[in-house]
């Protein structure tokens, strides 16, 4: 008879980003259809979920959650949904649950989802599925929390990735590191590598590093599906793809930090308008001059740094709030010496060089890029335009 696996007399229980899931693929059927029947169910089941979550405080809110017919009859769905028949049913399904509740498509106690999701479940293809799960995953992807655990505000996922853009890149050793650290007693955005070699090594002398193989596998598996996000074979490294739009970004150094875009949110954002493109055009071009170029910027039409002083991020990262722009003119509308008028044809500014207007004055926007809303930011920005034009 086979040696059979004994639970150890003394168990060991870390402090950890918590990550397991049921389904790691995001654009298989299963993935899809078990968030469509939470979904279903939440929105089914509203007035009883906030019912209950009127009673948090007055009990212990786990085990009464827990407990409750409430959580019972979801998880009983998804066994049937996932033909769970063994005696780990239960547990299995509710690994599924909890898996959407940390990478932030739902919230905990299941009080809402975020409302990307309803896009989420719609979306055709897997390059829209994975802008949606990019901007959810970031948001608001939380490893310490679960259907019954509300950590939110912990934000490992933005950590993780700050952490990354800052250094560069991450070897597994050092994502390790990140599972095994409390990001509370952190008072920087992120790690520098000698801090995480630091706490490898720490966490090695405990067999921490040991016991959460399955984790890692499962963490990394998410992240693998985030924008830009790539694994470097013959380095061994976690990286991003090279962005010279990214970098401008993190170089450029006439901006207080705190005004200074996100460079994760614009990845996100980035995407979006190249998937904006690939709708319109079949493929990713400048929107003004209507060829594809080698880079492409993501220019914001209301800028970044005006959003964010007015502590406005949802209209620094709005895809409506963009254009995409070759590197040439994104220079000229980026200072408002151009913009485009309501019919999308082209305004060129006193600043603009007579042989440059002769190229330019062809440039238009096309009407399936001049949408209300982002009809709205041009207006704002016809009127920088015009008040510059006033003083010159």
């Amino acid at each position: 008879m086979g040696n059979t696996k004994t639970r150890p007399e003394t168990e060991i229980y870390d402090q950890y980003w918590k990550m397991t899931a049921g389904l790691t693929d995001i654009y298989s059927k299963e993935f899809t259809d078990c968030l469509k029947i939470i979904v279903d169910y939440i929105d089914t089941n509203k007035k009883a979920i906030k019912k209950w979550n009127k009673k948090k405080g007055m009990v212990s809110s786990k085990s009464y959650f827990r407990g409750s017919d409430l959580y019972d009859n979801l998880v009983e769905r998804i066994i049937s949904y996932m033909n769970y028949t063994s005696k780990s049913a239960g547990t299995s399904a509710r690994k599924v649950i909890n898996q959407y509740v940390k990478i932030g498509f739902i919230y905990p106690f299941l009080s809402g989802y975020n409302k990307l999701v309803l896009q989420f479940v719609q979306a055709i293809t897997q390059q829209e599925k994975k802008v949606l799960f990019s901007k959810m995953f970031y948001e608001g992807a939380s490893f310490s929390s679960a259907t019954t655990v509300d950590n939110r505000s912990f934000g490992e996922v933005q950590f993780l990735l700050r952490t990354m853009e800052f250094n560069r890149y991450l070897t597994k050793e050092d994502i390790k590191a990140l599972m095994g650290t409390d990001i509370s007693t952190i008072e920087c955005d992120y790690l520098v590598i000698d801090e995480l070699s630091a706490k490898y090594e720490e966490l090695l002398t405990t067999g921490f590093v040991a016991r959460k193989k399955i984790q890692f596998g499962h963490m990394t598996s998410y992240l693998n599906h985030f924008v830009d996000f790539k694994y470097l074979c013959k380095k061994k490294v976690f990286t991003f793809e090279n962005d010279d739009d990214i970098q401008r970004i993190l170089d450029d150094e006439s901006l207080p930090a705190i005004y200074k875009p996100d460079a994760e949110e614009h990845r996100n954002y980035k995407e979006e308008l190249k998937l904006e493109s690939d709708k319109i055009y079949g493929r990713q071009i400048c929107y003004a001059k209507k060829l594809m170029y080698t880079v492409h910027i993501a220019s914001h039409i209301k800028e970044c740094a005006r959003c964010l002083k007015k502590k406005r991020e949802n209209q620094a990262y709005d895809v409506n709030n963009g254009l995409l722009l070759n590197r040439n003119i994104d220079s000229y509308f980026d200072k408002h010496d151009i913009s485009f008028d309501e019919n999308g044809k082209i305004l060129l500014g006193k600043r603009v060089d007579a042989e440059i207007k002769k190229v330019y004055m062809e440039f238009s926007l096309d009407n399936q890029v001049l949408i209300t809303e982002r009809k709205k930011y041009l207006q704002l920005h016809r009127i920088i335009l015009n008040e510059k034009q006033n003083a010159l």
